[in-house]
Order: C-alpha cells, then sequence, then structure tokens
C-alpha cells in the first residue's frame, strides 16, 4: 500500500505561482492577443463582480491543480511504495509530472475544443501555453520542496 505524504507549504507555493502565472499570461503577455481571440473589444474591461468571479474562481484552480499534481508526483516516487529512492531527478521529475499530465489531461481538453467550438489556433496555444507552463512551474516548486 503506498504511503503518500503531501507537502501543504509546496502545494500552497504552486498554487501561489499557477496564479501568478495566470496574471502575467493574460495581462501583459497575451492580454490583448488573448481579448481580440475571445472577441472581446479592445476597451473592454471586467466589472467588478466579473473579475471577482473570475478570481476565485482561477485560485479556486490553482488549488485543485497543485493538490492533484501534487498527488500525482507522490505516487511515482519510489519511496512511496517503500523502495529505495533512486528514482528521477528533481528536474526529470517535474518535467515529467508535468509533461504527461498537460499531455494526458489539458491537451485532449484543448483538442475537444478545438474540434467542436471551434477556438483559433492562437488561442488553443496561447491556452495550452499556459497550462504547460503553469504545470512546470507547480511542479518544479513541488519536487524542490
Amino acid at each position: 500500500m503506498p504511503n503518500i505524504v503531501l507537502n501543504p507549504l509546496s502545494i500552497s507555493l504552486a498554487a501561489v505561482a499557477i496564479f501568478f502565472i495566470s496574471y502575467v499570461w493574460y495581462t501583459p503577455l497575451f492580454g490583448r492577443a488573448w481579448a481580440r481571440e475571445m472577441g472581446l473589444p479592445a476597451d473592454h474591461a471586467a466589472s467588478g463582480s466579473e473579475l471577482a468571479r473570475g478570481l476565485v474562481l482561477t485560485a479556486l484552480g490553482a488549488i485543485l491543480m497543485s493538490f492533484v499534481l501534487a498527488n500525482s508526483m507522490a505516487v511515482w516516487q519510489p519511496k512511496t511504495w517503500g523502495l529505495p529512492d533512486a528514482g528521477p531527478g528533481l528536474v526529470e521529475q517535474a518535467l515529467s509530472a508535468a509533461g504527461f499530465t498537460w499531455l494526458g489531461f489539458v491537451l485532449p481538453v484543448l483538442l475537444h475544443r478545438l474540434g467542436w467550438e471551434k477556438p483559433s489556433l492562437k488561442l488553443f496555444a496561447i491556452n495550452g501555453g499556459y497550462y504547460f507552463v503553469s504545470l512546470l512551474a507547480a511542479a518544479l516548486i513541488m519536487a524542490s520542496l
């Protein structure tokens, strides 16, 4: 039976990082391009309630993503199964966890949207890139603590 030990501090820091990446990604880096691809006018500003709703849901998503990623990473560590810790290094573990999580859980959802909701390829790339970078940052934080 596995003995999964989670680090609440690393999960919290990973969630904060994801939340911060969300702000940077969708505001100064790709905010204008994202808004254009979403069909929003250039002068669009979210109302107070829209902003509050978006921030709360983004925070909730960041917490859930960090918690599930931490569990997934823990399951693949040899020490979880009572074996000698001769597993991959921190960077390899983080890259594998982020990459495979993105490839198996995020990309299929984005591909489904691409097929049925028909967002532009630019929007597909902006959103896909955000999730990959977020997962990678979270995995690096959790692997190093």
